[in-house]
């Protein structure tokens, strides 16, 4: 029996794969018989058709794809910090095993950047990312990102909402209350909205400029220009010079070069507009910067503190708000939420991108007994040091005092025994 995409997918992402596979199969069979009548449903078409002649969707323009890779591969480096509470008899921490599920693997096929970075760069092109919450056991086995080329909302008996994708010829039905629903451009429905539609103007200038570039550097050896004939000639014999000058100059080995003779004046027309294009490209160019919130700089790498600071403030935090917000209803139940369990994503790795942002950081953590020096040893890469798990070490610490004199006495036995 042939089995659809969609199932080899769950199977390959399962390490039960007959179990998980048929347990998909009967939990698919009962949405199905579930559903009423496609009534009060609608198609929300994700299909990325071409509207520029050589990018089949704006992943493909150099600068959308620059962008979002920066913002995705900043998000990728975040870390999830789940809030579990255990009380009255309800174990969150061993029930979900969110700390790997967030931080490792959040599927046999994803390690948690992969995971991360996809469904950000699905986010900014789709303006929408669902993510299937996988069960098994009452447990959560797998965090997984659903690819589709459409979808519909679809509504059963009870007026739960399933949403079915489209994929390849093949579908899927889910749960919409199992899926991690991340939204861009939100301003209408349920869903976020393409920006297909909010770059095209800029993206087709782009292209267009791009493509004259190529074609004036393709005939940059070209001769372009007025032949003058000083000679009285009859009208038809113009268009025999014309020809002759054509053939002898411009369609050889040495093209860009002509040989005139007495009768024959040439002059060159400029129709280079390479300056042009290049002024109008970085406007649009920054138009598409302007649409992600992003500054040229930071895409570049070349950006200033302030900049950055930002960047992060308007750009990453926001959608790290967002996922916080959606992460924790779709996973924890109502009764769990109250009792104070959450996931929060902590933007830390990003934020202390150089070493003066580091060193004033851990300072203050050092300082307000956030962390102990072998914490901030440990986030950077060093081992733990024999004294060092003490908290609020300041410059005026006991600690830094017992060192002084530790290393004072030292000193003076050495001196004595000189």
């Amino acid at each position: 029996m042939m089995v659809s995409s969609w199932r080899l997918k769950l199977i390959y992402l399962s390490k039960e794969g007959n179990k998980i596979a048929l347990w998909f199969k009967k939990k698919q069979k009962t949405i199905n018989n579930n559903l009423s009548k496609k009534q009060n449903f609608m198609y929300i078409n994700h299909d990325f058709k071409t509207f520029l002649s050589n990018f089949t969707n704006n992943y493909e323009i150099d600068v959308v794809k620059s962008t979002i890779n920066r913002i995705a591969s900043d998000i990728a480096q975040l870390k999830a910090i789940p809030q579990c509470v255990e009380k009255e008899n309800i174990k969150t921490t061993n029930k979900y095993n969110l700390k790997y599920l967030l931080n490792v693997r959040p599927n046999l096929g994803m390690s948690a950047y992969d995971f991360y970075y996809k469904i950000t760069t699905n986010l900014f092109l789709q303006g929408n990312t669902f993510i299937y919450i996988q069960w098994e056991n009452e447990k959560i086995n797998s965090l997984i990102p659903i690819e589709y080329d459409f979808l519909e909302i679809l509504f059963d008996k009870n007026n739960q909402y399933f949403i079915k994708f489209y994929l390849n010829k093949t579908n899927l039905v889910l749960p919409y209350d199992d899926l991690i629903h991340l939204r861009k451009f939100y301003n209408k429905g349920l869903f976020g909205e393409i920006p297909n539609k909010s770059l095209e103007y800029s993206t087709k200038l782009l292209e267009e400029m791009i493509n004259s570039s190529i074609n004036n550097l393709k005939q940059s050896g070209n001769l372009k220009g007025i032949l003058k004939v000083n000679n009285i000639v009859a009208p038809e014999q113009l268009q025999e010079k014309l020809k002759e000058f054509v053939d002898n100059n411009l369609q050889n080995k040495y093209r860009g070069f002509a040989i005139l003779d007495n009768g024959l004046d040439f002059q060159e027309v400029d129709c280079n507009i390479s300056n042009l294009n290049k002024e109008q490209m970085e406007q649009y160019r920054n138009n598409i910067y302007n649409f992600y919130n992003v500054a040229s700089e930071i895409v570049n790498g070349k950006y200033s503190p302030e900049q950055y600071q930002g960047y992060v403030s308007s750009v990453i935090q926001p959608l790290l708000t967002q996922w916080e917000q959606e992460f924790s209803f779709k996973i924890f139940s109502k009764k769990e939420l109250e009792l104070g369990n959450y996931i929060s994503f902590s933007a830390k790795r990003v934020l202390l991108g150089n070493l003066q942002d580091k060193t004033a950081y851990y300072a203050k953590m050092l300082e307000h007994s956030v962390l102990s020096p072998n914490e901030v040893r440990n986030q950077e890469g060093y081992e733990s040091v024999e004294g060092l798990d003490i908290y609020g070490m300041t410059k005026n610490s006991d600690w830094q005092e017992r060192e002084q004199l530790k290393n004072k006495n030292i000193g003076d036995k050495s001196e004595q025994n000189n």
